[in-house]
């Protein structure tokens, strides 16, 4: 890693972000993964466009690529436990055992209980030119709870925001 690399590691990490939980299903199981670099590229389109990334490693990636739908839950403050635990490795969860972490909404869509804000995703495309894999996603319909605030990831840490 150069000096370069770590000024900007650091001023990044000083970049806050909501921290969200992607899910994809298949016919057997459920596969999950946290993120923090959820973006809106295009939110007054018809259907709105967002971006995030995976690491090409991603087995959440290959589920999104095969399925082309998938859901994001945006945490709400007071959710550190969920992101913790869904940013640990745990491979597939048995479609019969989701009930404890997931809420079904509609077909194929998993929704974190109590989150800030739930969207119904569809793949577009993913760059694939760099380190990490870029996916631009259409957003299909979304929910979201406005007495809730969405969990913060800022320089490592989790919290929520509060104005001056």
């Amino acid at each position: 890693m150069t000096l370069i690399d770590d000024k900007l590691r650091t001023i990044f990490r000083q970049l806050p972000s909501m921290v969200c939980v992607l899910t994809g299903a298949d016919e057997v199981a459920l596969y999950s993964a946290t993120i923090s670099s959820l973006v809106s590229l295009d939110i007054d389109a018809d259907k709105p466009i967002v971006s995030f990334v995976l690491k090409k490693t991603s087995t959440i990636g290959t589920i999104i690529e095969g399925n082309g739908r998938f859901s994001i839950s945006v945490l709400a403050a007071g959710q550190t436990e969920v992101s913790l635990k869904f940013s640990q490795p745990r491979g597939k969860l048995n479609l019969e055992e989701f009930s404890s972490d997931y809420a079904k909404e509609g077909t194929n869509f998993y929704a974190i209980p109590d989150c800030f804000a739930f969207i119904e995703a569809s793949l577009v495309t993913v760059i694939r030119e760099f380190e990490s894999d870029i996916y631009i996603v259409t957003v299909e319909d979304s929910k979201i709870d406005v007495s809730k605030a969405p969990l913060i990831y800022l320089n490592r840490k989790y919290g929520v925001f509060k104005e001056l």
